[in-house]
């Protein structure tokens, strides 16, 4: 049989499973944030536009998170598949072997863990930066201004602002501004309609719309000039600058801080060394996936429980709160070489083993003696669930 129609067949295998896992994951994650920051610009009293420009900056967070858990559910459930069909029994009969089955999943994982590693060190953390960008914004009033009827405002460059009448919110209608500049010559504006809204920038400004302008008597300008629309910035709170926080910093610049000289004796610098080690490390943790969803994904087809996915979802979640765990023990001062490295070797070296069991013993399977040991606990049970059985049978349950 020719090996690259089977490594075209394999990667449609997992094509489905891996695609399904992701978007599921990334929805399952959107949903959750949405509601969260529905409920935050309810309370701030921000517009609720801004939702989808939050969520967009945490789209990279989410896809790094559901990368490995696609790859791995991906090879899991096609392994399963093509075990419980005797498809891969037939595979194995033409003379491939399982490490030779490893190449086009490890071609796949090595662009996977690349683009990982690309998301969590560049996009995330620039999608951090925006994301407390537009949070910081809602909280300080800078993106929504709260008008009343003859109030106004003083703003922080000198201008004044007010509406005879507007609406909770960024849209004002019957709009006064005044502005001076540093001589004292003041000019008035007044329009019809005005908005407060971000430039592409970050910065604030208002837009009016069809208004007129007074100039000062000083600027030997006589007369209204009318205009149709108008835009002034405002000076108002400005955010930090991108890269005090960790989570903001590109890997090359965490790389350049704890590089400099006498960057130990920084208060930011255990922190800034687990980010680093952290992201190099949950990219690497990519290549171990395969080895255990191929263990936990052979299946016996004439006795199977069920089994693998579970405890392949057990060995998943605890090894990613190990890390977790590792990530803050080095900010707290561990050392990483103690901590997060010994983690991910161990779990190498773990899934490694399994898969030799599986690779190298023939019908070897890592889940044989789990599932002695269920029917062994199960036999005693099999009365009261048949009995269980035939009363919801007999209810129509």
């Amino acid at each position: 049989m020719n090996r690259r129609y089977i490594d075209r067949y394999l990667m449609r295998a997992m094509a489905a499973p891996l695609l399904a896992t992701l978007a599921v994951s990334m929805l399952l994650l959107v949903l959750d944030q949405m509601l969260r920051l529905l409920d935050f610009i309810v309370k701030e009293g921000g517009p609720a536009d801004l939702v989808w420009s939050m969520l967009a900056n945490q789209l990279p967070e989410y896809f790094s998170l559901g990368l490995p858990i696609g790859l791995f559910f991906g090879v899991l459930f096609a392994f399963r598949r093509l075990s419980l069909s005797s498809e891969l029994t037939a595979m194995l009969a033409t003379g491939v072997s399982y490490r030779r089955l490893l190449v086009p999943i490890y071609a796949l994982t090595a662009v996977m863990a690349a683009l990982t590693f690309l998301t969590v060190s560049y996009l995330e953390p620039y999608g951090q930066y925006r994301y407390a960008q537009i949070r910081f914004a809602i909280v300080t009033g800078a993106v929504e201004v709260r008008m009343r009827a003859g109030e106004f405002l003083d703003l922080p460059d000198g201008a004044i602002l007010g509406a005879v009448g507007g609406q909770r919110g960024r849209t004002l209608r019957n709009v006064f501004v005044e502005t001076c500049d540093e001589e004292g010559r003041c000019e008035a504006m007044a329009a019809a309609q005005g908005r407060l809204s971000l430039d592409p920038a970050g910065e604030v400004q208002l837009n009016l719309f069809d208004g007129d302008i007074l100039p000062d008597p000083r600027s030997g300008v006589s007369g209204a000039l009318d205009f149709d629309d108008w835009s002034l910035p405002f000076d108002l709170p400005q955010f930090r600058l991108r890269g005090i926080d960790e989570r903001e910093a590109t890997a090359l610049e965490l790389y350049r801080f704890l590089s400099a000289p006498g960057a130990q004796n920084d208060a930011n610098y255990d922190s800034w060394r687990a980010a680093l080690h952290w992201r190099v490390a949950h990219s690497l943790s990519l290549f171990a996936l395969p080895m255990l969803g191929i263990a936990m994904g052979v299946a016996n087809r004439r006795r199977d429980s069920g089994v693998g996915p579970v405890l392949g979802v057990v060995a998943f979640v605890v090894y990613n709160e190990l890390l977790e765990a590792s990530e803050r023990g080095i900010a707290a001062g561990a050392s990483p070489y103690q901590t997060i490295w010994p983690l991910v070797g161990g779990f190498f070296v773990i899934n490694l083993a399994l898969f030799l069991l599986v690779a190298e013993r023939p019908g070897g399977r890592v889940l044989d003696p789990v599932e002695r040991l269920w029917r062994r606990i199960k036999r005693p049970l099999r009365p009261y669930l048949r009995r269980m059985k035939n009363l919801r049978a007999g209810r129509g349950v």
